[in-house]
């Protein structure tokens, strides 16, 4: 491998054009026109694998997450449907609770070491909302559920909330 940052390397693409692509800690998501995910591990060089996110052509994907770790990631649709699925899920699972809200930004848990749960995480809304949930795939729920959210609750917002956040990141 060359020693420079960034080297050539081929790979093979998906035939529908890219929304939007996101790349962490050596792999690559990215959503495409006809609403399917696009996974590919950047470390093994191998063909790339997609999943269905929904099947309606009247609806886009808005937005994807991916936490620093390249584990988890979330969908955002134009419709305000959301979905989670991992590195090595097959599928998408929609977030329910999130049913209607167009998710604009994610601040992902930095001490979470599992694949199968987000741990806490914050998500942010285009309305200007903020929620803190905990997104699982099912092998860790504390409940027997089929939603992917161990918890959904809404965060009081204010600017001294906004600076405890600030302060508490510095010190971590």
């Amino acid at each position: 491998m060359p020693s420079s940052l960034f080297y050539p390397f081929n790979i093979t693409r998906p035939n529908d054009a890219l929304i939007t692509v996101k790349i962490s800690n050596n792999f690559l998501i990215a959503a495409t026109v006809k609403n399917t995910l696009v996974k590919f591990d950047l470390k093994k060089y191998s063909d790339f694998s997609e999943v269905e996110i929904c099947r309606s052509t009247d609806d886009r994907v808005h937005n994807i997450f991916m936490d620093p770790k390249g584990r988890h990631i979330i969908i955002s649709m134009q419709s305000g449907s959301n979905f989670y699925t991992t590195r090595s899920m097959k599928k998408v699972r929609p977030i329910h609770k999130a049913k209607d809200y167009l998710i604009d930004s994610v601040a992902w848990n930095k001490h979470n070491i599992s694949d199968n749960t987000t741990q806490e995480i914050l998500i942010g809304t285009n309305d200007g909302l903020i929620f803190e949930t905990q997104l699982s795939t099912g092998d860790e729920s504390r409940f027997l559920s089929s939603n992917v959210e161990q918890f959904w609750k809404q965060v009081p917002f204010d600017i001294f909330y906004c600076f405890l956040i600030v302060i508490i990141n510095l010190l971590l």
